[in-house]
Formats: C-alpha cells, sequence, structure tokens
C-alpha cells in the first residue's frame, strides 16, 4: 500500500478522482493557509506511472504533475 500525500497551499481540495492513470484534483482559491491531503495509490496501476492535474474551480488546469517513481511527482514542464 502506497499514499499519494498533497500540500495545497491557499486552496481546498474539494475532490479527488482516478480515472485511466489521471489523478484529478479539484480545488478552491483562498486567501490564506493550507491542507495537507493523504490517499491510497490505487493498487491495479500496478508499476505505471500517474499524472496529476490540478484544476480549479470553474476548469481551468493549474498544474500538472507526473509520477517519477510511485507517489513521487515532479512538474510537467
Amino acid at each position: 500500500m502506497t499514499w499519494v500525500e498533497i500540500w495545497a497551499l491557499q486552496h481546498r481540495v474539494t475532490m479527488i478522482a482516478v480515472d485511466n492513470g489521471v489523478v484529478t484534483v479539484s480545488v478552491d482559491r483562498r486567501d490564506a493557509g493550507f491542507e495537507i491531503v493523504q490517499f491510497m495509490r490505487p493498487a491495479f496501476l500496478g508499476d505505471s506511472h500517474l499524472k496529476m492535474r490540478i484544476v480549479a474551480s470553474e476548469g481551468a488546469v493549474l498544474q500538472e504533475w507526473v509520477e517519477a517513481e510511485p507517489s513521487v511527482f515532479m512538474p510537467v514542464r
């Protein structure tokens, strides 16, 4: 069992969904504060690398990350 941890600075996480190897994290902007959110990495993904997409409430993609190794993500450039 492997965990993924997200630190959401000045955002509130409203939803996390996994579909076809893409984790979509929906967030709402806030003026201050942070959240630390943890979730289990789906075991059925095996060794495949996840892609994580951070999406604002209006649908804009804020950031994209790709898994370098299980639960270790790097920004997509």
